[in-house]
This record gives structure tokens, C-alpha cells and sequence, in this order.
């Protein structure tokens, strides 16, 4: 059975760049489809990743399976104003596993 995820899901600027299912559990990795973030402090254009680290996040269950995200949380360092910024996204919200 073929599975489109992106369009299961429904995330902006996002797409499914991989998964895994284990027993009856599936792992959907995450990418983000925006290079781009802009400082808040002083609203320079970031387009450098400093370092990308994964939050595991429960969603809603797919044909009777477990499912979680695997959402990317990236940092970039602004030359600027010498801070690093985390980007923000919505699922980033929901509780962590």
C-alpha cells in the first residue's frame, strides 16, 4: 500500500524524507523545506545551519499504528548580532517524547 505522508500530514514547508516502521510503530523523519530565517534581533536574512537536533513528537495514529515525527530543530549563529536562533515551528510545540 503506498502511503504519500506529505499530504497525510499537511505541514507547511515540510516533506517526509524518511521512515521506518518497527512492529506496529512508524518513525516519519522530517525536513524543513525553508533554508531561510530571519534574526529577530536585528532581522538579518540566516541561510547557514549551525547545528540540527531531532525532537520525537507522538501524532495521531495511521492505520492502527503508532506514529511518530521526528522534526528537525535547527540553529543558526547571526554574523550580526553575534546570537544563535532557533528556529520556530508549530509541531515544536506539542509535547516531546
Amino acid at each position: 500500500m503506498w502511503i504519500n505522508f506529505d499530504q497525510l500530514l499537511n505541514l507547511p514547508n515540510v516533506t517526509v524524507v524518511n521512515y521506518q516502521k518497527i512492529e506496529q510503530t512508524i518513525f516519519l523523519k522530517l525536513a524543513l523545506l525553508n533554508e531561510t530565517i530571519e534574526c529577530p534581533n536585528c532581522h538579518q536574512i540566516l541561510d547557514r545551519i549551525n547545528q540540527t537536533e531531532y525532537n520525537l513528537v507522538r501524532d495521531l495514529s495511521i492505520l492502527g499504528s503508532l506514529v511518530y515525527l521526528e522534526v528537525p530543530r535547527r540553529q543558526f549563529h547571526c554574523q550580526k548580532c553575534q546570537k544563535y536562533i532557533k528556529d520556530h515551528f508549530e509541531v515544536n510545540e506539542l509535547i516531546r517524547v
